[in-house]
């Protein structure tokens, strides 16, 4: 199904767009979702849509940097940030939406409301918890658990990739009529510069040859699949070095934990700066192949402690 694209004038009044942007005030807002969040409400002030667009924030976070535009914002409260929160917006964010009577509600994650005076817009990133199974993402799925249900009450869903799609379809039985695949474009940060191998060279000590994953270590992101691949490059390449860059996630500082508790090997990293953890402490965007924006970092020869 194709959507035409609208096309406002002096004569035809843009709808009022509630953008849900409340990621960026946790600690999604360093990742993948948090990039998406910045980008879009960027493309819409260039577009010359601000003017139309309101923010959800939450009240009891500080407020995120946000580029400058013509948007207003409005606060809502939830008692819970855990994992109920998925559970206490369905029942609460109707009530945000009657009150602030948008035309439009965009949601860019699976906390959605059980009902919506308005018309639903969601971006679907990834329904993994529910494509991996098994019951290492058990946790995932009863956190998210209604997301699925409700993803198929929404009036547009925006998948980033047809995989995306197709899994909406399977999991969410989502109408593929409803469906529209967008794909994620690339920020102008992720361009060739000049002289950039020798300064990441120089700031972290990593050369030329290596394999860069950029993400945290949580179920979701399948870490024993990014091992096997390393394997099989390095059977290739031999002495291929793995640089992982990105906020470690919580289940990862979790096994580091307890990894120190049972006193395991450390053998197989070399420190690169003064992070903790088990992966590089970094910031989710990439300059010149990797700029660590958290003040920490760490890359490894290996990972094979045996933890």
């Amino acid at each position: 199904m194709t959507f035409p694209v609208p096309i406002y004038d002096r004569w035809t009044v843009a709808p009022s767009v509630l953008l849900d942007v409340r990621p960026l005030q946790g600690p999604s807002g360093k990742r993948g979702v948090g990039s998406y969040a910045t980008g879009l409400l960027k493309g819409l002030i260039n577009e010359g849509f601000d003017s139309q667009l309101t923010l959800l924030l939450d009240a009891r976070l500080p407020e995120p940097e946000l580029p400058p535009g013509r948007y207003r914002s409005e606060a809502s409260r939830r008692r819970y940030r855990g994992n109920l929160s998925a559970y206490e917006e369905a029942v609460a964010l109707g009530a945000d939406l009657a009150r602030l009577r948008p035309d439009v509600y965009h949601a860019i994650d699976l906390r959605l409301p059980g009902r919506s005076p308005c018309a639903l817009v969601v971006t679907l990133h990834d329904l993994i918890p529910w494509a991996f199974g098994g019951s290492r993402m058990w946790g995932e799925r009863l956190r998210y658990w209604l997301g699925p249900r409700l993803l198929r009450r929404a009036d547009l869903v925006l998948a980033v990739s047809q995989s995306t799609a197709d899994d909406a379809v399977r999991f969410g039985r989502v109408d593929r009529k409803r469906l529209r695949v967008v794909p994620e474009a690339a920020d102008d940060v992720f361009k060739p510069s000049d002289g950039a191998s020798n300064r990441v060279a120089d700031r972290f000590g990593v050369k030329s040859g290596y394999l860069l994953f950029v993400g945290a270590l949580d179920a979701r992101k399948d870490p024993k699949s990014l091992l096997r691949a390393w394997s099989v490059a390095r059977d290739a390449r031999p002495g291929l070095e793995l640089v992982i860059a990105g906020e470690p996630g919580s289940q990862a500082r979790g096994r580091a934990r307890r990894r120190r508790r049972r006193g395991c090997s450390r053998r197989g990293r070399r420190k690169a700066g003064r992070g903790d953890g088990p992966s590089v402490e970094a910031g989710h965007r990439a300059r010149e192949g990797v700029q660590l924006a958290q003040g920490g970092s760490r890359h490894y020869r290996g990972l094979q402690s045996g933890c």
